[in-house]
Order: C-alpha cells, then sequence, then structure tokens
C-alpha cells in the first residue's frame, strides 16, 4: 500500500496543469462562466472553460506561461474558439485519441 502512496505522489508532483474544478463538471463550469458574462453556455469557447478549470478559486493560474498563451491566442483569433483548432489546441497541441480537453464527458470532436 505504501508504494502505491509514493508512486501516487511522485504522479501528483509532475502533473503540469491540475485541474482546480474538483468533481465539478466541465458543462458545469461552462455554464457557470456563461452566467457570469450574460450569454447563452453554448457561446462559450473552449478557452474560457479550460482556463477557469485550470484556476484556483483564489485566482491563482497553474502556469501562468500557458494561461497567457491562451489568452493571447483566443484574443487575436476570436472567431475558432468553438473548433477544433482553437486556442487550446494551438497552444498545447492536439487531443489524444478520446479526448477532448475541457469538453466534458461524452463530447465527441466531430
Amino acid at each position: 500500500m505504501e508504494v502505491l502512496i509514493e508512486q501516487n505522489r511522485s504522479n501528483r508532483k509532475e502533473q503540469k496543469l491540475p485541474n482546480c474544478s474538483g468533481r465539478t463538471p466541465a458543462q458545469v463550469v461552462r455554464y457557470k462562466i456563461a452566467q457570469d458574462l450574460g450569454v447563452d453556455s453554448s457561446e462559450v469557447g473552449r478557452g474560457h472553460t479550460f482556463l477557469a478549470m485550470h484556476t484556483h478559486p483564489d485566482k491563482i493560474h497553474q502556469n501562468f506561461g500557458i494561461f497567457e498563451a491562451i489568452q493571447s491566442s483566443m484574443s487575436s483569433n476570436p472567431e475558432s474558439q468553438n473548433t477544433c483548432n482553437d486556442a487550446v489546441t494551438e497552444v498545447l497541441g492536439p487531443d489524444s485519441r478520446g479526448r477532448f480537453r475541457a469538453g466534458g464527458a461524452g463530447v465527441c470532436k466531430t
């Protein structure tokens, strides 16, 4: 059991962008952002959701360099927020098979 505990500790330390939303699903985070902005949740891009999910409740960002890169990419290309070639993909690279960052459960790329 101690071996597993130590393995988990080392794995958590190696994470570059741990999720700060806890057990809150991405869809709920997107809905809360839409409520704050006063828009429909379909208008909230994946970049906004990703940044919200990786920011501590006290507004401290996990990785400031990645945070700034995603924000600048979103501001320079606002029309591609809801596509597969959005700011998150531009900064972090393409999503791996079967995964769609900040999309939530059951979301398909196509």
